[in-house]
């Protein structure tokens, strides 16, 4: 409800890049509670605004979570190339993380339309981004050199907690790419097996992804 309200204030009070956010907040409100007519209009929304404003990371995340309200309602075909269009517009701002894992959903949405010449292609183009993938990394080499700056000037307190958030950030580059590694090797094996059909996968699965790592 809170997360509610904030949104429909943003609308009424904020401005262009608080109405981008907004309604992005509000697809995905309306995602959770199944309604996804009502997801795909904020989404859409966003997107335009985005578009609009060239703000192409917020355009990329509109059109992943695009892609996961037409996955659930059983519109592959046209998901998949949402996904797609996503991960390009990821790829063109320097996002690897956030063009990792639209590439990994586009091939979840290839495989349950069946399409899996495509889907075999796909997933190999996403197993070497998610074997490439290394933006968190990078940022935890950037907490790195930040705490030994602040070791050097002797404020050791701030010295150790820059240790533990650069710490925080390698553990969780290895784990992101094991996570994806792990779920296209198991999209590979369905492609290999010939299985056209997968479970539909819900949209949280998607959008948690790409929230939890953007």
């Amino acid at each position: 409800w809170s997360s509610d309200v904030c949104s429909s204030d943003l609308l009424d009070q904020g401005g262009p890049a608080d109405h981008r956010l907004a309604h992005m907040g509000l697809g995905a409100l309306h995602g959770l509670s199944g309604d996804l007519e009502g997801s795909i209009a904020h989404h859409r929304e966003a997107l335009r605004l985005a578009r609009e404003a060239k703000a192409l990371d917020v355009a990329a995340r509109a059109l992943n979570n695009l892609g996961s309200d037409l996955h659930r309602l059983g519109q592959y075909a046209l998901s998949a190339k949402r996904f797609a269009e996503a991960a390009q517009l990821a790829d063109q701002v320097d996002l690897p993380l956030m063009a990792a894992v639209c590439l990994a959903n586009r091939v979840e949405s290839l495989l349950s339309d069946g399409q899996l010449g495509e889907a075999r292609i796909g997933a190999k183009v996403a197993m070497d981004a998610a074997v490439a993938l290394d933006s968190v990394r990078v940022v935890g080499l950037a907490l790195d050199m930040r705490a030994e700056l602040e070791r050097v000037c002797g404020r050791w307190e701030e010295s150790a907690s820059w240790s533990e958030w650069a710490h925080v950030a390698h553990r969780e580059a290895g784990n992101i790419r094991r996570e994806l590694i792990s779920k296209l090797n198991h999209q590979c094996a369905l492609v290999e097996g010939g299985q056209g059909k997968v479970e539909l996968a819900r949209s949280e699965e998607h959008t948690s992804e790409l929230q939890s790592h953007a």
